[in-house]
């Protein structure tokens, strides 16, 4: 029972991880297209698609959210995967652990994880930013830089949402919550408990 807590936090912190390394190729947010009705645009942090078309955001406002989102859940990623090192390797040896400070890795994980989630916030005034400073990658927008929803709320209508990206971000987070509370509670690396 003394080993339990421990490979729960393992498995935990593997489902973080395989979640922080499914938002580094997957899309955060995504608008629909109203004016060519091509369907959805999906904003990446360097670029945006719309169908087989990619189109470049860079020196936008939102290239600066959705970068300093994918840099905290890099650094989360970065935790975790030192974490989940340091687990494997406290499983196979026996004795007493250098690091007893592993246990505490997985809040800055979860903290990580968290700023990457609360960053994406800042993404309709940074867009209505963009708009109001006509940025070329918005040259497809129909409705302009009025009263759109998506200047106002993260999420309106259906028009524009946080996506994939940030939905597994979301779930990361959470998960790494879990982990971080179990760890510091509970485990005890390379110390029978």
């Amino acid at each position: 029972m003394k080993n339990i807590w421990g490979i729960i936090v393992l498995v935990l912190l593997i489902f973080t991880w395989a979640l922080t390394t499914a938002t580094f190729g997957t899309s955060w947010y995504r608008l629909h297209d109203e004016l060519t009705n091509r369907g959805w645009a999906y904003f990446k942090y360097s670029h945006y698609d719309i169908g087989p078309d990619t189109y470049s955001i860079s020196g936008s406002n939102i290239q600066k959210v959705l970068q300093t989102c994918l840099a905290f859940a890099c650094i989360s990623w970065i935790f975790t995967t030192v974490t989940i090192f340091i687990n494997i390797m406290d499983r196979v040896k026996s004795g007493v652990s250098l690091f007893k400070v592993a246990r505490f890795l997985p809040i800055g994980s979860f903290l990580f994880a968290l700023f990457s989630v609360l960053v994406l916030i800042a993404w309709p005034k940074a867009f209505k930013k963009d708009c109001e400073k006509n940025a070329s990658y918005l040259t497809w927008a129909a409705t302009g830089c009025g009263d759109w929803g998506c200047f106002k709320d993260l999420r309106v209508g259906g028009d524009c949402e946080p996506y994939a990206g940030w939905a597994c971000m979301i779930v990361s987070t959470i998960t790494s919550f879990i982990a971080a509370l179990i760890s510091a509670i509970f485990t005890r690396y390379g110390v029978s408990a």
